[in-house]
Parts: C-alpha cells; sequence; structure tokens
C-alpha cells in the first residue's frame, strides 16, 4: 500500500497523510514540496577576492554569508602552508599570491560583493585586519 506522504513547505519534514499541519512550524502541510530554484546554469562564476592571509579570508566569508551571497573558495586549504609575518618566515605576502585563496561568486552578485569588500581590501593594502 503507497502511503502519500505530507510535507511541511518550510522546514521539510515528512508526516503521514493524517497530520495536516507542522508540529514544529505551526504551518498547513502539502503533498509537495515546492520546487528550490537553483542558479541560471547559464551565470558565470567570476572571481572577486584573492588572499594568502589566513586571517582575511573568514572575515571575507562572513561578509558574505551575512549578505546572503553564495559563494566557494579555490585553495583554502593552502593558506596554512606557509608561516607568514613578524612570527614566520622571511617569505613575503607578495611572494605567497600564487598560494593564496580566490573566491568566486556569481556574476549577478560582483556588484554587491565588491561594495562588500571595500574596507577589506582596503584593511589588506595597509597590512592588517579590518576595524583593527
Amino acid at each position: 500500500m503507497a502511503m502519500n506522504l505530507m510535507f511541511c513547505p518550510d522546514c521539510g519534514a515528512e508526516y503521514r497523510p493524517e497530520f495536516s499541519e507542522c508540529a514544529d512550524c505551526g504551518v498547513a502541510l502539502v503533498v509537495t514540496l515546492p520546487v528550490e530554484e537553483g542558479p541560471d546554469p547559464d551565470s558565470k562564476i567570476v572571481q572577486v577576492f584573492r588572499t594568502s592571509d589566513a586571517m582575511l579570508l573568514p572575515i571575507v566569508k562572513s561578509l558574505l554569508e551575512s549578505a546572503g551571497i553564495e559563494y566557494f573558495v579555490q585553495g583554502e586549504e593552502a593558506l596554512g602552508l606557509f608561516p607568514v609575518g613578524a612570527m614566520g618566515s622571511s617569505v613575503s605576502r607578495s611572494s605567497l599570491a600564487a598560494v593564496g585563496a580566490i573566491v568566486h561568486v556569481f556574476e549577478r552578485d560582483v556588484e554587491t560583493v565588491r561594495q562588500l569588500l571595500t574596507e577589506v581590501r582596503e584593511a589588506e593594502d595597509m597590512g592588517s585586519t579590518p576595524n583593527q
């Protein structure tokens, strides 16, 4: 016997057919969940930030997450490989540029991201973290 499950449209919880309201959310259940729209498959992904500073990358990621912007980071795992700075080796930040992490976003978000990262870029140019 096939059972038609019900779903909460907010949290996605499954319920038996005799239930009509989500116990957690208090909203009416539906027979099928709404289809979430993903990014346009033709959307371009654009590089918006590059850094070799392992302390700066979490700040950038936090800003993007707070703004609800989808992103991905390439090369993040390499940031901790080389000590840099007063306590590190004599290797300069500029010589490690090729080792840095690169942040990418969808093209539709580029202008918003550039505005968000203005202070971060200025801090990186001065060699400190924002609001320090």
